[in-house]
């Protein structure tokens, strides 16, 4: 029915929650888009930047590239070694020189859905 229209103009619709994750690694950060019974349906990597800005920006054109933009929910795995939990913020990475950031709020403020 849409398929004459170019794909940026077609509807998004879908009748399942959608779901986002995010691998963050120390060379790659994998991002992916899964339906409420955990098939993929979109995925991409990018080589993950030392600067958490940097990081932070690479994820919003990352999501913006998405065709699905309406998560129920995101999950992320971050190679954290401390966690303030009171403040909800990432001390210490393991693999990655950032600190003392809000990982959790930021992406939950980029991809508009809890983490």
């Amino acid at each position: 029915m849409h398929e004459s229209l170019p794909k940026h103009l077609q509807p998004t619709c879908y009748t399942t929650y959608m779901y986002v994750g995010v691998d963050v690694g120390g060379t790659k950060t994998l991002m992916a888009v899964l339906d409420e019974h955990g098939v993929i349906r979109e995925s991409t990597k990018f080589p993950t930047p030392r600067n958490y800005d940097h990081w932070l920006l690479e994820v919003r054109h990352t999501l913006a590239d998405f065709e699905h933009k309406d998560f129920k929910a995101g999950g992320a795995g971050v190679p954290v070694t401390v966690f303030d939990r009171p403040r909800h913020r990432e001390v210490s990475f393991s693999n990655l020189p950032c600190r003392n950031v809000p990982i959790q709020a930021d992406l939950e403020h980029i991809c508009h859905c809890p983490f």
